[in-house]
């Protein structure tokens, strides 16, 4: 079954509106879902878990499944912090593809520490990375304005980077 890896580690598109962190990044992955089942594209998406009721994993449509990662509690977290499971993430990440038992076509990225995980995979299994720059950290430090997480910009640049090479 080929198919396409979709990381949004910020985003789970299957949390209903209004609730808590629910916008934009989250309305862009659920449009996206939904246009891979209408072309009858196979895609595994991997979030993060932040509802206890969404389950672990769910098949979301015919073509999409979505894989929810544990990153510390149950709970919508400050995403200031996701970088800190990062390595979980990525070993997680690894495992769910290996029970796959086949390397997806494309990775798509959303967000930097998707990015960033996107960029290690891609490398790691030689696969094509299609990085999604959705930040506000450039506009940030060209105005000299207070940057919490300095590293966001440069793994976005980078996963740009690869993507082109």
């Amino acid at each position: 079954m080929p198919y396409i890896l979709i990381l949004t580690i910020h985003a789970d598109p299957a949390m209903p509106p209004g609730y808590s962190e629910w916008g934009g990044t989250h309305t862009y992955m659920r449009e996206l879902l939904d246009s891979f089942n209408a072309l009858h594209i196979n895609c595994v998406l991997i979030t993060r878990r932040t509802m206890q009721e969404l389950p672990e994993v769910e098949q979301y449509n015919p073509y999409c499944t979505i894989y929810r990662l544990k990153n510390g509690s149950i709970a919508p977290i400050d995403k200031t912090s996701l970088h800190i499971y990062h390595n979980d993430n990525l070993s997680a990440i690894q495992q769910i593809i290996q029970n796959i038992g086949e390397l997806p076509q494309v990775i798509h990225s959303v967000y930097w520490n998707s990015g960033r995980l996107g960029v290690e995979l891609s490398k790691i299994y030689n696969i094509p990375l299609v990085h999604s720059v959705i930040s506000n950290s450039y506009g940030r430090q060209a105005r000299g304005a207070y940057e919490p997480l300095p590293k966001r910009a440069k793994n976005n640049q980078f996963a740009v980077k690869i993507r082109q090479i």
